[in-house]
């Protein structure tokens, strides 16, 4: 599953991965890294425009770190929805 590598993220989501995309098991990639403690990973992904609150089978991402007692992932999810609220990714520079 891609979310075990921030090398590969990195060069997926480059080439227009969807950062919500389900691998073959079904878990977004968000779900992924968050159950193998990539936070670097998680970061990435939320850069890219994942999103926590992803309606997939099983709960959310956000749910899966509320679970698991994950404050660092939650705390990345707060921030770059604060940050989302303020700048839109689709307002950033290119």
């Amino acid at each position: 599953h891609f979310a075990r590598s921030r090398a590969v993220i990195d060069l997926l989501l480059e080439a227009g991965a969807d950062p919500n995309g389900a691998g073959g098991d079904a878990v977004p990639p968000l779900t992924t890294a968050l159950r193998h403690g990539r936070l670097g990973s998680l970061a990435l992904l939320l850069l890219h425009g994942a999103d926590p609150d992803f309606d997939g089978p099983g709960p959310s991402p956000r749910c899966e770190a509320i679970a698991r007692g994950d404050e660092e992932a939650l705390r990345l999810m707060e921030m770059f929805d604060r940050a989302a609220q303020a700048c839109p990714p689709d307002r950033w520079p290119r």
